[in-house]
Parts: C-alpha cells; structure tokens; sequence
C-alpha cells in the first residue's frame, strides 16, 4: 500500500475513534412524584382549623311528685254513660313528660276503695282514636294541661234493676305514688274504665 494511502487510512481511523468517543448514551431523565397524605391529627401552621361540636337535646324528665296538679270536671252524658275528665297540670318550673295511665278507683260513701277502673285504650266518652294503640307521650311546658277520663254506665245489665254509684274517684297520676281524691259522681253498672293520658283538656283524641 502506498505511504500516502496508509497516512489517509490513519486519519480515517482516528476521526472514527474521535467521534465514538465524543458520543454518549442519551442521557436519561428521572421524574420524582411525592404524594402528601394529610393528617387529620396534625395542625398546618398558616392553615385555618376546624372544630365539630356535635350537642346532644337535653330529654325532659317524667311529670312527677308535687309539680303535679290534679283535678277534675263532669263531661257530657251520652247513652247511658257519664264520665270524669281528669285534669293534670305541670305546676313546675321546667317541661316534663306525660305517659301512660293514672290509676283511678271508685270509692264508696265512707271513702274507702271499692271498684278498680279498668285500663282501655278507648270508650264512649273519650280516650283514643279507634285503631291507634301507641300511648302519646305529652311534653308539658310549665302550666300546661294534659287530661284522661274515667268514664261508666248507668244501663243496668242482665236481671239487674240498680247500680252501684261511686260518690268520689282516687286519682293517681301517671308515674307518681300520691291520690287525690275527686268529689264527683260516677255510676258503675259495668264498673269502670280509665283511658290514657292525652294532651289538651278534653280527655280525647277522638273529638
């Protein structure tokens, strides 16, 4: 080969050595992501912070003891029956809660007990509306009425030509140990009955 073809062939050598050399892998790029999970325990100073206050109804007790008037007037006679509305009145300084039955017994001319009144959910002078069974539960705010009725039947039964008639009536308050007796009359062909508590003065729902 001549010298001057070996020089050209060494220079060509050495341009592709250089220019290898002078290449690089591309560089590659590297991309980072953070995920920031937030604390709920953890106060961000600078970021504003909330509070949940969550306040629980205050519940009104049972109408009991001395807080408890008791009183009552005639209702209207209708078909042979007469009835006794029992007033109840909340004579304290906060709400309470009427439910359920009072007691209520006929007494004779000396005062003594001598019929108990059976509890019904409804009769002839008032209690409730026909179908409904659940007893109300009456929140009374202080001086308010609440009311139920004793009621029985001057309509003898069977070979009977009298009946007995209760010249007063012991009342019991729904949830309270103390009687009081009310001066009023009933007649107790078929003895007594007592309906539940109801709201208002007219001791029905029917009405």
């Amino acid at each position: 080969m001549p010298k001057r073809w070996m020089a050209a062939f060494a220079i060509c050598v050495l341009s592709v050595l250089a220019s290898a050399c002078s290449s690089g892998s591309p560089s590659a790029t590297t991309t980072t992501s953070t995920t920031t999970t937030s604390n709920p325990g953890t106060t961000v100073p600078g970021l504003p912070t909330t509070s949940t206050t969550t306040t629980t109804p205050s519940v009104a007790a049972l109408c009991a003891g001395a807080n408890v008037g008791v009183s009552g007037k005639m209702a209207s006679a209708a078909a042979g029956h007469q009835g006794v509305v029992v007033l109840f009145v909340n004579n304290g300084s906060t709400s309470c809660v009427f439910h359920g039955y009072p007691g209520a017994a006929g007494l004779n001319a000396s005062g003594a007990q001598v019929v108990q009144a059976q509890r019904t959910l409804t009769g002839m002078m008032g209690g409730l509306s026909p179908g409904v069974t659940a007893l109300p539960r009456i929140t009374l705010a202080p001086g308010q009425t609440a009311s139920a009725v004793v009621e029985g039947t001057d309509v003898p039964s069977g070979t009977e030509t009298s009946c007995p008639a209760y010249p007063s009536l012991l009342v019991t308050a729904p949830n309270t140990k103390v009687s009081v007796t009310i001066p009023l009359s009933l007649p107790g062909c078929s003895g007594l009955q007592v309906h539940p508590v109801v709201p208002g003065t007219s001791g029905s729902t029917q009405f």
